[in-house]
């Protein structure tokens, strides 16, 4: 609603380079944003994944040898 509101302030009020100039650079940004958002994504699943086979590894092991 408010990105609504703010497309139809800018596209009432600014001149035309302006508003060409600023929408513009708003979609690199979003195009940047969902690039860095699913970059995010793929580290976290890697993340996950490390922990998850660090845990499972993690076993206790004792070993008890007598001298007799």
């Amino acid at each position: 609603m408010i990105r609504r509101f703010k497309l139809w302030l800018y596209n009432k009020y600014l001149p035309r380079v302006t508003k060409e100039t600023y929408l513009k650079d708003m979609e690199g940004l979003l195009a940047a944003n969902r690039e860095l958002k699913q970059q995010n994504r793929e580290l976290r699943a890697y993340i996950d994944g490390v922990q998850d086979v660090i845990r499972s590894r993690a076993r206790i092991e004792i070993k008890n040898e007598v001298n007799k």
